[in-house]
This record gives C-alpha cells, structure tokens and sequence, in this order.
C-alpha cells in the first residue's frame, strides 16, 4: 500500500520522514516533481511517497501530517485504512518479524536519489539532473543495467558517470555513484520526472550465528582437558 502526500506551489516543503502507527509501519520511500506549463504560466509540485506495511488486520487511522512549505503550515486530511486478513490465513497469525528485519536491513543496504534542481521550466530549456545511488561497502556492486529516467513528455540526455565517493548517511557508511544527465520539456504541460530503475548484481552479507556451546564433560569437576573434545 502506497500513501502520497502532494504539495503544489513554489518553495521547499519539509513533509513528514516517518509516520508512526501502532500496527502500521510506514517509512518515506522516494519523491517525484511535476511541471504544468499553461500561457506562459507555470505551477509545480512535488509528491511524497510513502510505503505502508500492515502489521496485523484492523482498522487504522492515519491521524493529519503537518508540512512545512513556502513559509506556510499545511495539514493533511486524516485517513482511515482497513486492513482484512489473507484468504485461508486465520486472524491470529502474528508478522514474521525475522522477515520485517530483514527487510528493514535491506533498506539500509542502498539508496537511490533524484535531484533536479529547477521546479519550473520553459519547453525546451535544459534542466540539469543527478542520479546518486549509494551501496553498503559489503555489497560490492556490479550494475547489470545503468539507471534509466523513466517519464513522457520530456527528452533526456544520455547517463554519464561523474564520479564515486565514500560517505556516510544516517551514520551508515556507503559506496555513492553519481550520474549527471539533463532533461527538457518536449511540450507544454504537466509531467512527473521520475522514478529512475536500474539493475544491479550484489553480495548480501549474512549474519555469522553465534557459537555454539561446549557440552559439559565430566573431567571438568576436576579442572582436566577432555581427550575426547
């Protein structure tokens, strides 16, 4: 389940990162730009994805989320989510939560960014962008295929490599490959830019499971080596 929040007009919105929710957890997934061109006019905006992942079936509300945007405070409406238990499955199955670990941990193994840097644009005037992609060391990625903006009513230029650096995000440490491209409008109206797909090939780290115990041997009353261990 996806949950959007869409903020039109000029200026730099500061929506909400996590929306906690006893039995929900919802987590900030990416974010796209829309441009509409109309008489010389333009207005944009920007959509705030969000994936909700139901813990258990019920009934939720997802109370309003405050957004900081152009100097003004916008409210959103409150929603109300209804979850229904899977055919065949009976209600008093409880999540997997080995499984909702690990994908938490997936996410924090790589990240994916679009940032471009114009909200408002002429029809054929050229918008830088950037595509940064950043793997966890451990990976030791190989991209199968090389990132690709998907989209209509824009042209963009071919993907270049400009660079690879170390960084550190949120205290995690991660391999960041940046791309530069540019991207204009084809014609006169609304487009969204994005999401960007890319293939690659990596290494998952496994966890080592702790070591076992030594089963207790009789010689040990007497502070003596096993000769059978």
């Amino acid at each position: 389940v996806e949950l959007q929040i869409k903020v039109t007009g000029p200026g730099d919105a500061q929506p909400p990162e996590e929306i906690s929710i006893d039995g929900l957890e919802i987590h900030a997934t990416g974010q796209s730009r829309q441009f509409e061109m109309r008489n010389f006019s333009t207005r944009s905006s920007v959509t705030y994805t969000y994936t909700v992942l139901p813990l258990r079936a019920g009934r939720f509300t997802i109370p309003s989320q405050t957004v900081h945007a152009g100097g003004r405070v916008i409210r959103t409406p409150q929603l109300v989510l209804n979850v229904a238990d899977s055919p065949g499955q009976p209600t008093t199955t409880r999540p997997n939560r080995g499984a909702q670990s690990q994908a938490a941990a997936a996410r924090d193994l790589v990240f994916a960014e679009l940032i471009v840097p114009k909200k408002t644009a002429y029809v054929g005037e050229i918008v830088p962008v950037q595509i940064r992609m950043g793997f966890d060391p451990r990976l030791r990625p190989s991209l199968i295929e090389p990132p690709e903006i998907t989209g209509q009513g824009f042209t963009s230029q071919k993907l270049q490599q400009s660079g690879q650096t170390s960084e550190t995000v949120n205290g995690r440490p991660y391999e960041v490959v940046t791309y530069k491209s540019a991207i204009a409008a084809a014609r006169a109206g609304k487009f969204e830019i994005g999401p960007v797909k890319a293939k690659a090939q990596v290494i998952v780290p496994r966890r080592r499971p702790p070591p076992r115990a030594r089963t207790r041997s009789p010689f040990d009353l007497f502070d003596l080596d096993d000769p059978f261990s």
